[in-house]
């Protein structure tokens, strides 16, 4: 089995075998697949889902059973004004590189 000692199996293909085992086993699915998908975004499938809800309910009971904790749900898209005074807007930058030849525009720290 991989991660034992003595275990030669590269991580990157360690990695591989548990995200193919993910997705046969319904656990986690890339998301907007069948549009070429976008990196970093999954969509949680039947055992997936039941997963993350048992975490996401175990970790609320953990810190709401203190008695001064209290849950809270907000949004997550934020109002340009909060970006702004916050900071955020006028304070970060990302650096842009355009390729001469095909005229794609690139994050510089993506190079």
């Amino acid at each position: 089995m991989g991660g034992q000692v003595g275990d030669t199996m590269p991580e990157s293909r360690r990695l591989d075998r548990l995200t193919s085992m993910m997705r046969r086993r319904g656990i986690v699915l890339p998301s907007f697949e069948i549009y070429g998908g976008v990196a970093g975004l999954v969509d949680y499938g039947p055992v997936g889902a039941t997963i993350k809800r048992r975490v996401i309910q175990s970790w609320i009971d953990h810190w709401t059973s203190w008695g001064d904790v209290v849950e809270v749900d907000s949004p997550t898209i934020t109002p340009k004004s909060v970006l702004v005074a916050s900071g955020h807007v006028g304070e970060f930058n990302d650096y842009m590189s355009e390729c001469l030849s095909c005229k794609s525009v690139f994050r510089s720290d993506h190079l």
